[in-house]
């Protein structure tokens, strides 16, 4: 009751209440600041726990110090400046100590401690303000309400202490709301009990109200002080959580899109599909449909242009795929050059399809990139939900399936799931799988197809022609799997086989015999190539002018200069260059003008159809014209009837290769065939 009175009938209710705004004001602040310092560590955790301690000292004892101002001892009142300083540095060195402790891992040490070293803190810095309250009277001291005081003081900031660090008292914003609420009662019960303490006695003749005005304008003056020393606190947290919260959407942005061009990644596209599929579980959502999306003939472009240039065909891919996107759409990097697209609420297949179609054609533009002209494409496969399955497993499992029956159709085209695809695609991917065995055991066979000089019909070489000798279906042909292993990246690796045994079957035949082996683009070019082509030369002994390298139109559009150079450096060694299938591809006459081509073979879909055919008859012979002018050799191809022979000797060609003669046939029935021939040659 006494304290209640004291409240009551001895202080001024104006000033009373503007400390007790300073209190909650200043301990809210104090409060969250408190929780920062506990999760800080090292050096930060130090800066925390002195700035917690600036905020909630200056807050105290700006609290206290009011509160003393609407103190009314009707006597003289002055304050001691040394002792008022003071103070409010016990005020923030104490509590920062306190806050110090509270970090500790000690349970002890934390709660018991910390709390006690924060409640005495308050205490002295309240009983050395007091010692600074100059009154002119008698003044008297309650032990007892003193004693009381300490202990609430204590008491109530272990108590805060306690919540702060529990977390069995639900939420942060909960614990902070009833952390603050006990500080709050801490202080105010310290200082009333140690104001019921005091007692003045005016001297005789002496009784003077205190000055109401100027202790209110100085009590004015010390809030807004102390309130700007709390914001500045206030704003020191606020502006940490606002970087904090920054730097953990900058980490959740990294751990959830490609860092290359920007999309949602693997993972984060999973949990898209995931929701999608769950929204139309439970009928939020209408059909949609997933697309996957393979680039064609990417892998070229990274093995030869290198992979700085080719992250920038990624990301110029990446921004066309953005083109086409509704705003209800999510494309995806899925890794490499595989993407995806979520389309949602399809309803119409038409619409699937015209999408899909877009996609292939803005992926089959060519990209100038430093330079360089890059064609690409791009395969898609589709599955939409509910038909072709409503879980995420079901969609990616048959989306994958009509992707690869969309590069089995031959590529830069888009095919929409079909049941009858699964079969294809377990065939294909058992295919796969023994392709990746099959070059590490080596289960190819180099077959050999003859050629002849087209006057004399003597032998003039082979062309070397590589098979899959698959244990379980038997001899395969390279239309079969030579795209499979250049989509798998394994095409180096078995040109590099190829070369390497066909110059060591042919060192083995007559010396005037050569042997063509076939480059894919890929082979042409790696930088490797040339050291590739003098170790198969050296290790077989065999001279470089009996190997002719066989290239087509197609592997030097786009990279010409790369490949102009590589083929200078074979031609600098002295191995022939042949270029195949004349007159299918693009740009033919500038390629012979530019290139360092020894020999011309004209494509067998010209031989087949003559003499019947005038237009494939003038072609031939202007063919070969251009060819004996600019000084190449002319090999005809596919020779399969007498007719195609006369007409193809008659018409300028000087080799011959196709059925007709011999079709392809393993190592030793070619060096059987051969020493036949030369045992057979009359002597001159």
């Amino acid at each position: 009751m006494k304290v209640i009175s004291c409240v009551l009938t001895q202080h001024n209710m104006w000033l009373v209440l503007l400390a007790a705004i300073m209190c909650i004001v200043g301990m809210l602040a104090s409060v969250q600041l408190w929780q920062r310092s506990l999760v800080a560590i090292g050096r930060s955790r130090v800066d925390w726990c002195f700035l917690t301690g600036v905020t909630a000292g200056s807050a105290i004892w700006a609290t206290h110090f009011i509160a003393m101002l609407g103190y009314e001892p009707h006597a003289p009142v002055t304050f001691d400046p040394q002792l008022t300083i003071i103070s409010i540095i016990i005020a923030i060195l104490g509590t920062t100590i306190g806050f110090w402790l509270s970090g500790s891992r000690n349970r002890f040490i934390a709660h018991v401690a910390g709390g006690a070293t924060i409640g005495l803190s308050i205490a002295a810095m309240h009983f050395v303000g007091m010692f600074a309250y100059r009154v002119d009277g008698f003044v008297m001291w309650d032990d007892l309400y003193i004693a009381a005081a300490i202990a609430m003081s204590v008491t109530l900031s272990v108590a805060t202490t306690a919540i702060i660090k529990s977390e069995q008292s639900g939420p942060r914003y909960r614990r902070a709301a009833q952390a603050t609420a006990t500080f709050v009662a801490g202080i105010v019960a310290l200082h009333f009990t140690a104001m019921a303490a005091f007692s003045v006695s005016p001297l005789r003749g002496v009784s003077i109200a205190a000055d109401s005005e100027a202790f209110g304008a100085m009590a004015m003056a010390i809030a807004v002080v102390a309130l700007l020393i709390v914001f500045t606190g206030m704003s020191s947290h606020l502006i940490d959580g606002r970087a904090r919260i920054a730097s953990q959407n900058e980490l959740l942005h990294i751990a959830t899109h490609d860092e290359l061009t920007g999309l949602a990644n693997r993972r984060q596209f999973k949990e898209i599909l995931r929701e999608q599929c769950e929204e139309f579980e439970f009928g939020h959502t209408g059909p949609f449909t997933l697309m996957m999306i393979d680039l064609d003939r990417f892998k070229p472009v990274n093995d030869t242009l290198g992979h700085s240039l080719g992250d920038l065909v990624l990301h110029k891919v990446a921004r066309r795929l953005q083109k086409v996107l509704d705003p209800n759409d999510h494309l995806a990097r899925l890794g490499g050059d595989e993407f995806a697209i979520i389309c949602a609420e399809t309803r119409d297949t038409s619409q699937v399809r015209l999408k899909a179609g877009q996609i292939v054609e803005m992926l089959s533009r060519p990209l100038i990139i430093q330079g360089h002209l890059i064609e690409l494409g791009g395969s898609v496969g589709i599955a939409s939900a509910p038909k072709d399955g409503a879980s995420f497993d079901d969609l990616t499992q048959n989306a994958d399936i009509a992707l690869y029956a969309a590069k089995a159709a031959g590529r830069s085209t888009f095919q929409l799931y079909q049941p009858s695809m699964s079969e294809e695609i377990l065939v294909r991917r058992s295919l796969e799988a023994d392709l990746r065995r099959a070059v590490n055991r080596e289960e190819f066979e180099v077959y050999y197809q003859p050629q002849t000089d087209a006057k004399t019909g003597a032998f003039t070489g082979a062309e070397a022609l590589v098979r899959w000798n698959h244990p379980e279906r038997g001899l395969l042909s390279p239309v079969i799997f030579i795209p499979l292993a250049e989509e798998l990246g394994f095409i180096g690796s078995i040109g590099s086989w190829v070369l390497k045994k066909a110059c060591m079957d042919a060192a083995t035949w007559p010396a005037h015999l050569t042997v063509a082996v076939n480059l894919s683009p890929i082979q042409l070019l790696d930088r490797r190539l040339v050291r590739i082509v003098k170790n198969a030369l050296a290790e077989a002994n065999l001279p470089a002018h009996r190997l002719e390298l066989e290239i087509t139109e197609t592997s030097l559009i786009g990279n010409d200069v790369q490949a102009l150079a590589v083929l200078n450096e074979l031609r600098e060694l002295g191995v022939s260059i042949s270029l195949d299938d004349f007159g299918t591809g693009y740009s033919s006459l500038s390629y012979l003008h530019r290139f360092p081509i020894n020999r011309i073979k004209i494509d067998r879909s010209f031989i087949s159809r003559v003499p019947n055919d005038p237009d494939s008859v003038s072609i031939i012979r202007a063919i070969a014209q251009l060819g004996t002018s600019l000084g190449m050799k002319i090999t005809a191809e596919g020779i399969e009837t007498d007719e195609q022979r006369v007409f193809s000797a008659g018409g300028g060609c000087d080799h011959l290769q196709g059925y007709l003669i011999s079709r392809p046939i393993p190592y030793k029935q070619v060096a059987c065939l051969f020493a036949e021939a030369v045992l057979q040659k009359p002597a001159a």
